[in-house]
Order: C-alpha cells, then structure tokens, then sequence
C-alpha cells in the first residue's frame, strides 16, 4: 500500500469511528440553529466546540437519513470534501461553518455536525434549517448542544 493510501485509509476509518461512537458530550458544542431561510438565499450553519480542543475532523450530514455532505479535516493543509452533488453550492469555512448557496426545498430539514476532539471524544450538534415565510424575519439564537428551540423575538 502507497503511502498516500494509507493516509486516505486512516482518514476515512477516522470518520467510520466517529459515526459509530456517536454523541458523547452534547453541551460542549455550539451550533446556530434553528436557522430561518427563503428559498433562494444563502444561509450559514455553524457548529464549533465550545472549549479550545484539538479537533481531528468535522463531518456535516442529513441527521434523518445520515446524507454525508462535507467532511473537514484541519490541520497545515486543510483538507475539505464536499459530496458530488454538493460542490457548487456548498461550503466549508471558519469554526466548521457550512454555507449553503441558492437554498431549495430538498436543503430545508436538519443538520447534524460531528465532531471528533481531543480529549471530549466523538461530539454532535444538530441545526434544523426552516422555511422562513416572507412575512417573518430572521432569528439566529445561538444553541448549545443538540436541538434548543427559541421563540420568534416580538417586533
């Protein structure tokens, strides 16, 4: 086996861990959600550690069907991949944000975000992204750990 193989091999039975170990540690994650978007907008999903931690690798999926849509390993030269269907419209930036370009009906639903860290282990966010209505406006509280639902603020 080359080495660039063995490199490939470890990154993805890294992500085949973090998959099976699960959810450790729900409060030591930060996500934005619940997020509000229109079709058509670009809306950002973030989800990042709370405490400084060494962070191996960052898997964004559909928490319904388990959908892989982008994998983020940092590091000297970050390494993203972005699933095939996914490339023109997604993207993935600082603290593990993922952008969504040109929302569509098939984007609305939610997010879960793993995160494997050192020493907290396997840790997982989830972002449910909403349909916002015209006549509403937008809320982005901030949420720790897995799902917090906030109400609209009055105007």
């Amino acid at each position: 086996m080359r080495r660039g193989q063995e490199k490939e091999l470890l990154f993805f039975c890294l992500i085949y861990i973090i998959y099976i170990k699960g959810c450790l540690a729900g409060d030591d994650i930060i996500t934005s959600g619940p997020v509000r978007a229109k079709l058509g907008q670009s809306v950002s999903l973030s989800c990042r550690i709370k405490d400084e931690t060494h962070m191996s690798v960052s898997v964004w999926r559909f928490c319904n069907d388990s959908t892989t849509i982008a994998v983020f390993k940092p590091g000297e030269q970050n390494s993203t991949h972005i699933e095939e269907q996914y490339t023109s419209r997604v993207s993935i930036t600082q603290y593990h944000t993922l952008t969504i370009l040109q929302v569509q009906d098939r984007d609305y639903g939610d997010y879960c975000c793993t995160v494997a860290a050192f020493p907290q282990g396997s840790l997982e966010g989830r972002i449910q992204l909403l349909k916002q209505n015209d006549n509403e406006g937008v809320s982005h509280p901030p949420a720790v750990g897995k799902f917090l639902s906030y109400p609209n603020p009055k105007k």
